[in-house]
């Protein structure tokens, strides 16, 4: 990034600025600070006014602050780096509100130890309710390298059933929970689980499955009434803007009936909402082109507002399309006729001008979606629409062309940070060094935008992801992305930010730290550009603003919280 203090602004964007500025009076004043604007110019700043929800100045200390009244609050930022407020473009957000009372995250612990007194603390705290670790968490970040037993769960959670879910591969449940779910060694697990048993003929607490299996599974456990899960929405939101989100783009997938949206939708009626979310929505298996259509018809392209838009159809668009996750992909094949029900939907889709987003784990998957997407194109052109293929770590030139040429975004995830260990045993070693191929993806054009696809399969702490982009290694620390396909920590940041925001359509509102743009931005306690590649996922927030109001406050700016 180039260091062009007063911004590298040019002279005359400066006096634009400023003279778009002066019919208003800053609210607030952050000055003495570096702030990396990420503008056309890669500009660096000092100082930043806000009026209302919005940015009216960027530059130097003495300029800005000459826009300062006598209500206006300045805060001395002390030479701390701001950077644009990050946006997630592929976090389940919504539905991990609705349990978020009843869960642990594991994301950041390092043992079996540690993770067992976060369970012990929980179960404390609310006795004898669920206990839950729905995932975000991997066997190889534990110094264990293994998974609980059903024992420490036992000892950990006392008279509370326990739950820890691995991926989608596992779950391992206490005595506790397995009597409260009726589990027993001769018990089916539709579809597709099975009850593991020990030598003697026992359940050992460890239940095997996939993704169906697993989200049913889950769905058992906890029911919190309606207030509980506008509670635990509020909570967890307020979280994501603790780590430094000021955004997220929900992408639906299991589990999102239309009734996990209104917790949501009543935050947003409150105007409580302390991060702003643009979602999707996808139907029920079997029943996809109804749900769909009813759906779209009620929630169009684009419905709502600054703080919740609704973005159109996906991400499981089509549940026999499904190729489900990292690992388990290489001999997928769709269900016999979901080839059709797609083409359909799609065609409906494009006709009336609608976004999409599908889920596509291996670039075969793609190959196909890409297929129909192209008949589709020749009778309704979708390049404006903005559809997306969300994953397709291996993406092939071929499809990465293929999506250019179609006007099609990319988004990527951390997805190899936890399942990456297992992916050079099928999957040859040129697509293991370049996986996901962002930089190949840049260079044609295409619009990337950064995520987790938190919370089961992945952290959703967006340090994290912002390292795994740039050193391409495992939870385990084995390097996989060779450094010739890895981007510099401008790029990896532009992606986590306005490169998220093209995938909501309001890149030109956020994403940036410029004039005229929406005040969402976080000021950092350590510098992202200049801190040891790995640290980067150790930085905390201090600062998380959202239209210009502290969404997150702490250490020296703790005061703003009070706003």
């Amino acid at each position: 990034m180039r260091k062009t203090m007063v911004g590298g602004l040019t002279a005359f964007a400066m006096m634009f600025a400023i003279t778009g500025a002066m019919a208003q009076t800053p609210g607030l004043v952050l000055y003495n600070g570096k702030i990396a604007t990420l503008d056309s110019k890669s500009s660096i700043a000092s100082a930043v006014a806000i009026a209302g929800e919005n940015i009216i100045a960027v530059g130097d200390d003495k300029t800005v602050r000459a826009l300062a009244g006598t209500a206006t609050r300045s805060i001395d930022l002390g030479g701390r780096t701001v950077i644009p407020g990050l946006i997630d473009s592929h976090l389940h957000a919504i539905r991990a509100g609705v349990t978020h009372r009843s869960e642990v995250d594991w994301s950041d612990v390092s043992s079996i130890e540690e993770g067992l007194a976060k369970i012990a603390a929980h179960a404390k705290a609310r006795p004898g309710e669920w206990v839950l670790v729905g995932g975000g968490w991997h066997m190889t970040q534990m110094k264990e390298q293994r998974a609980p037993s059903a024992a420490e769960l036992a000892r950990a959670g006392g008279d509370n059933p326990v739950y820890v879910q691995h991926m989608y591969d596992f779950a391992v449940l206490n005595p506790k929970a397995m009597d409260r779910l009726g589990i027993t060694k001769d018990s089916k697990i539709p579809p597709a689980g099975k009850v593991l048993l020990d030598d003697k003929g026992e359940p050992t607490g460890q239940i095997e499955g996939d993704l169906a299996t697993l989200s049913s599974l889950f769905a058992r456990t906890v029911k919190p009434d309606f207030a509980e899960q506008v509670a635990g929405t509020r909570a967890f939101f307020k979280h994501l803007a603790s780590v430094g989100l000021t955004g997220v783009i929900d992408p639906a997938g299991g589990g999102m009936s239309p009734e996990a949206y209104q917790p949501l939708f009543q935050l947003w009626q409150r105007g409580e909402l302390p991060i702003r979310v643009s979602f999707f929505f996808n139907g029920r298996p079997g029943q996809e082109i109804a749900d769909l259509k009813q759906y779209a018809l009620m929630l169009p392209r684009n419905f709502g507002d600054n703080w919740l838009k609704a973005l159109g159809l996906g991400e499981v668009m089509v549940w026999g399309f499904h190729d489900g996750a990292l690992g388990r992909a290489p001999d997928f094949k769709p269900r016999p006729g979901a080839p059709d029900t797609l083409r359909e939907i799609a065609h409906w889709a494009a006709g009336r001008g609608l976004r999409i987003q599908m889920h596509a784990t291996m670039d075969t998957t793609a190959s196909q979606i890409l297929d129909i997407f192209e008949e589709v194109d020749a009778k309704h052109p979708i390049k404006d629409l903005r559809w997306v293929i969300a994953h397709l770590e291996d993406a092939s030139p071929r499809s990465l062309d293929r999506m250019k040429k179609l006007g099609m975004g990319y988004l990527i995830q951390n997805r190899t940070l936890f399942e990456g260990d297992r992916w050079p045993k099928f999957v040859a070693p040129e697509i293991v060094k370049r996986a996901p191929p962002v930089l190949e993806a840049l260079e044609r054009g295409i619009a990337v935008g950064a995520g987790t696809d938190g919370t089961r399969v992945s952290t959703h702490a967006p340090f994290r992801t912002l390292q795994w982009m740039l050193d391409g290694k495992t939870a385990k620390g084995i390097p996989l992305r060779a450094k010739e396909h890895t981007p510099n920590r401008e790029q990896a940041l532009r992606m986590h930010t306005i490169g998220s925001a093209w995938f909501s359509t309001d890149e030109d509102r956020r994403g940036t730290i410029e004039a005229g743009k929406w005040a969402d931005m976080v000021v950092l306690d350590a510098d992202y550009f200049t801190v040891p590649e790995d640290r980067i996922s150790t930085i905390k927030p201090l600062l998380t603003l959202v239209g210009g109001k502290a969404s997150y406050a702490a250490g020296p700016f703790a005061a703003l919280a009070a706003q």
